[in-house]
């Protein structure tokens, strides 16, 4: 499956509208009946934020993996 998400809106203290971009692809598999895992690809980005900012060019990539049990 896959997953594409943008938020854009202004911050207090910052002038100008800010955006988040954030896009996830991943899968799953059931081991058994009640045991499913999953991997997915994250990358998220901070866009439009000030040079003064810490958020400036801010990102995360990377791999997520769970596993889920159900009772």
């Amino acid at each position: 499956g896959g997953r594409y998400n943008v938020v854009k809106g202004e911050l207090a203290g910052i002038p100008n509208d800010v955006t988040v971009r954030r896009t996830q692809l991943g899968g799953g598999w059931f081991v058994t009946p009640n045991v499913l895992s999953k991997i997915e690809f994250v990358q998220q980005r901070y866009l439009d934020f000030p040079t003064t900012d810490i958020r400036n060019g801010g990102q995360f990539k990377g791999f997520m993996i769970e596993g889920v049990v159900a009772f």
